[in-house]
């Protein structure tokens, strides 16, 4: 039944599947036929394997036979089309073989062509890095050579790098500016000032793929000073480099082997974080981010105690730290929250403004109630100190309180029950009574006793959510005040002259007295 035969590169792909209709075992044996002579194409093989197995699966365990023919949309059409797109990949991973590995000799020429071109200055390094002696080696010439240089030669290699960046920095400058500008305007578009664009590009990408290579572990000796002045000039290039396709994949490049200075704690890393620290945040805000992103905003977090966001120049970064608060990459998961918690504890000046982004969203989309309490409760405990506390306290947990007892759309309000509700499971921790009673106790009260009977029905719902509050740290006669202070207020309840307050009354009671 298989039908499939070994296939050659350059032959149709079709011949690794079955020609008459397929069983489960023929489909599962021509994908891994394919999978031998294209490695590539293992997701589209998966694809093809999941889906017609799966269905003629189900179609024996409904009707006792086999799928039938006319069924079978992956056997008439879909096999064949993915047939050629896989054909297509195999073709083309045939005619790009493995570059040759380095061999001791080769790194040795390597070196010495390097050390010399490094000499010569940045130029005669450059044209280095594009002839075909680097190209044969690029993918392990830093750990074979790098590595090796003497300190006089590593450093000889920074200044030519140094160079080279300077070079390109006044490329891009030039390609975006007046003269880019003057093409625009002719409606004629200046080759030659792009290829020289594109050039430079593929030599800072090489820097930046050496230079990663090179500080690949933590314990690697460097030459700290050259090391950081290649680092700080592959930095400040990111504002010059273009919003194109390879220059965003640049940008991107630069900002992660920043990342990776700073986790590695270089002595030079507090330089190098201005610019890479907003790039990485608006990576993670583009629509096809993943969770890796977050990851890699979250290993350069401490760079935020860096920036004075008072300053004018810091606005934009933070707008895109709000941002981050809308959306859904950041609050899904407990990890990628833990972003958001850090920054309510260590950039105190944007909690309003955070606070205002969280109001806006929690009406429309409820869910986001557990994930902010998530947050708040996170970013509470880990507060340094008591100021810190409070702040997060006042601005934050008592106003969002304060919003949904007084609230007029039942949206707002459902939104904010869970939010406490989220809090009280916290009531076990340590403190967590005594913070849900200085925000509650300056509001509750107050509201208890609203001219508005839906502000005193709200208010109801959420006292009874954290009753009783108390803070075992108060002397036993203003523990004791503050629990009659509850009582009287239930009692009032009780004899609202609303029968909404009374009937929430009665519920919260019996649920008190657990009946």
């Amino acid at each position: 039944m298989d039908g499939g035969r070994a296939v050659s590169p350059g032959r149709p792909l079709t011949d690794c599947w079955p020609r008459r209709q397929p069983t489960t075992h023929a489909v599962r044996s021509a994908c891994a036929r394919t999978l031998t002579h294209a490695p590539s194409t293992s997701g589209a093989c998966l694809c093809v394997e999941r889906a017609y197995c799966s269905r003629a699966r189900a179609h024996r365990q409904l009707h006792r036979k086999p799928l039938p023919a006319q069924q079978q949309p992956l056997v008439t059409v879909g096999i064949a089309a993915v047939c050629t797109a896989l054909s297509r990949a195999l073709n083309t991973e045939s005619a790009q073989p493995p570059p040759p590995r380095v061999t001791k000799n080769m790194a040795s020429k390597l070196r010495t062509g390097m050390v010399k071109a490094a000499a010569a200055g940045g130029a005669s390094l450059e044209a280095f890095m594009h002839g075909d002696g680097w190209k044969s080696g690029a993918g392990e010439l830093p750990a074979t050579i790098a590595q090796s240089l003497s300190s006089e030669q590593a450093r000889t290699l920074c200044t030519a790098l140094c160079a080279i960046i300077a070079s390109a920095t006044d490329v891009m400058r030039g390609a975006s500016g007046e003269n880019l500008m003057a093409a625009a305007g002719a409606g004629v578009e200046d080759a030659g000032e792009e290829a020289a664009q594109s050039r430079a590009m593929n030599s800072v990408a090489t820097i930046v793929s050496f230079m990663g290579a090179w500080a690949a572990r933590a314990e690697t000796p460097l030459p700290d000073a050259a090391f950081g002045r290649v680092m700080e000039a592959l930095h400040m290039l990111i504002i010059d480099l273009p919003e194109t396709k390879q220059g965003l994949a640049l940008r991107t490049s630069i900002a992660r082997l920043c990342e990776t200075m700073w986790t590695q704690k270089r002595p030079f890393r507090n330089d190098i974080v201005g610019i890479s620290l907003p790039v990485l945040i608006d990576d993670s805000l583009h629509p096809e981010a993943k969770d890796v992103n977050v990851r890699h905003v979250w290993a350069v977090r401490e760079a935020l105690d860096l920036i004075d966001f008072a300053n004018e120049d810091s606005r934009g970064l933070a707008g895109a730290i709000l941002t981050c608060y809308l959306r859904p990459l950041y609050t899904r998961t407990a990890e990628n929250r833990r972003f958001l918690s850090y920054v309510m504890v260590h950039v105190p000046t944007l909690l309003p403004r955070i606070q205002e982004v969280v109001k806006a969203q929690l009406p429309y989309q409820p869910r986001l109630s557990d994930c902010f309490a998530d947050v708040y409760f996170k970013a509470w405990q880990q507060a340094p100190d008591v100021s810190a506390r409070t702040a997060i306290e006042q601005v934050c947990i008592q106003d969002l309180l304060h919003r949904g007892m007084h609230a007029q759309a039942p949206e707002t309000f459902k939104s904010v029950t869970r939010f406490v509700h989220e809090l009280v499971e916290h009531k076990k921790s340590k403190d967590v009574d005594a913070m849900l009673l200085r925000c509650m106790e300056p509001i509750i009260f107050r509201a208890l006793q609203s001219a508005n009977a839906l502000v005193r029905k709200q208010a109801a719902i959420v006292f009874f959510d954290c009753f009783p509050l108390r803070d075992p740290d108060l002397p036993a006669r203003d523990l004791e005040a503050l629990l009659q202070r509850q009582f009287d207020a239930i009692s009032a309840l009780m004899q609202d002259a609303s029968p909404a307050v009374r009937e929430v009354a009665v519920k919260g009671v019996a649920r008190v007295l657990n009946l």
